[in-house]
């Protein structure tokens, strides 16, 4: 995407209060909180960052980490469920592809394929993928099947730019590490959008 990059951070129930109009004036540009995980499991801080992200004009999105051993489907409805209908300057939904379940990668994949086309069918909008170089690449064989996909590529480097998992030829989002901020309690993850402003913008829906 180039053309510079924004600043934004991810958070879960893990992180208590967060001062969200604090972070905004800092230069944090957008932020995601985790929904939901696996299947049954609903993030109990979601509502309230969810909601405190909107109200201090930051664009927002839900994440769900999936648990490739339960039934994807009802996974999908379960996120759905938690943010539906998505809002102007809502982020696409992104679900997290970080733990095998002890599955192979052909029910990891299928599992991913599952939950992407129950979320894109309800929301109307293309999810992002959440994953590492290694994992994909060990866990998921390398798939190149989720090219189409917005890419969120997790890697802790100091390099200037992230490796890519196979399939993909450039990242929307990276994490880059997690850490302390003023504002935040607890750890969040810190993160970078891949292009200008107005990119960001334009990927919120605005």
């Amino acid at each position: 995407m180039g053309g510079g990059f924004q600043e934004g951070i991810d958070v879960s129930q893990a992180n208590g209060k967060v001062d969200w109009p604090a972070l905004k004036k800092s230069g944090i540009a957008f932020g995601y909180a985790r929904a939901t995980e696996g299947l049954g499991d609903l993030d109990e801080r979601f509502p309230t960052h969810y909601a405190a992200m909107r109200a201090a004009g930051i664009p927002r999105g839900a994440s769900h980490r999936l648990h490739p051993q339960y039934d994807a489907r009802q996974q999908a409805l379960q996120f759905i469920r938690r943010l539906m209908p998505p809002k102007p300057g809502d982020l696409p939904p992104a679900v997290v592809v970080d733990s095998d379940g002890r599955q192979n990668a052909a029910a990891i994949v299928g599992a991913l394929q599952t939950w992407l086309d129950v979320v894109e069918t309800a929301l109307k909008r293309t999810p992002v993928v959440c994953t590492a170089p290694f994992f994909w690449n060990d866990f998921l064989a390398g798939t190149t099947a989720f090219a189409r996909y917005p890419l969120w590529v997790v890697e802790a480097t100091s390099r200037g730019q992230p490796r890519l998992p196979s399939g993909f030829v450039d990242h929307t989002m990276w994490r880059r590490d997690c850490g302390t901020l003023a504002g935040v309690d607890g750890a969040a993850g810190r993160n970078r959008f891949n292009g200008p402003l107005d990119a960001l913008r334009r990927f919120a829906g605005y």
